[in-house]
């Protein structure tokens, strides 16, 4: 795999709808995971297996170790070299055992990603889940109402189109409104420098995409709302609720309407 052609850290910037994007010939991760598939493919591999998810992963932090001390050469950094040996994975040194390493600090259950603001009464944490049972409910109505029409399953269909629009971006507003709160709280948090621009950086991107996630949703409710005259009611019910979200979110994360994502905006 040549490596040059790719540019830097661009999966950091996108919404991961692979199959929307020009820059997959040029995304490092993109195909990093179409070679690990193809891999798994050719030796009949089930992905779901934990021994191969095991070796997958450690495939991947090879090969960021390895791209983070190429990095370091480069720049000519004297920096300790990272070495794989020192963070396996196993039952005596789990991944918490790395972070602690890695970070050189002690991570409290509170301040993990995926333990923070966990069941907590966030007002817009709680919209986008209740936006997203809502979807699948009004998928449902659909189903019941255009079977011929959703059944089909057309990609060049606008009503299939603004359908899967939706199913992509909704799940993903829960996910970066989460993240963004995430990285707004480490932000608020952070004592060091280097760490906080790197906080802001990724609140600012985080927040950007949730963004773009609501403009795609109001989009394509609207054009629903005028498609399918026969359910004008739930489409508005559901497009006050992402107006809503918009509103609340705009007042959290301000600079997301005039940040932009290298490449994407």
């Amino acid at each position: 795999m040549n490596e040059e052609i790719f540019i830097s850290g661009i999966y950091n910037y996108c919404d991961r709808w692979c199959e929307k994007c020009f820059y997959t010939n040029r995304c490092l991760l993109f195909n990093q995971e179409i070679d690990m598939e193809i891999k798994q493919i050719l030796r009949d591999d089930d992905k779901n297996n934990p021994n191969i998810m095991d070796e997958d992963m450690k495939n991947s932090l090879q090969s960021a170790f390895k791209n983070i001390n190429k990095f370091m050469d480069e720049e000519d950094e004297q920096y300790e070299e990272f070495e794989m040996d020192d963070f396996e994975f196993d039952d005596d040194n789990d991944e918490t055992e790395f972070e602690k390493e890695f970070f050189k600090e002690k991570i409290s259950d509170e301040e993990r990603p995926s333990t923070f603001l966990k069941n907590a009464d966030n007002p817009l944490i709680l919209l986008s889940e209740n936006l997203f049972n809502d979807l699948y409910k009004y998928y449902e109505l659909l189903k019941s109402k255009f079977p011929a029409e959703i059944e089909i399953k057309n990609p060049k269909d606008t009503l299939q189109q603004n359908l899967d629009l939706l199913g992509w971006y909704i799940p993903l507003l829960n996910v970066k409104i989460r993240i963004s709160y995430w990285y707004k709280h480490k932000l608020s948090k952070s004592k060091d420098p280097e760490f906080a621009e790197t906080d802001e950086e990724m609140l600012n991107v985080n927040s950007r995409i949730a963004f773009i996630s609501i403009e795609k949703c109001i989009a394509a409710l609207n054009f629903l709302y005028q498609l399918k005259p026969e359910l004008q009611s739930e489409t508005k019910a559901l497009l006050n609720n992402i107006l809503q979200i918009r509103n609340i979110f705009i007042e959290e994360f301000p600079n997301a309407q005039t940040y932009r994502r290298p490449y994407f905006d």
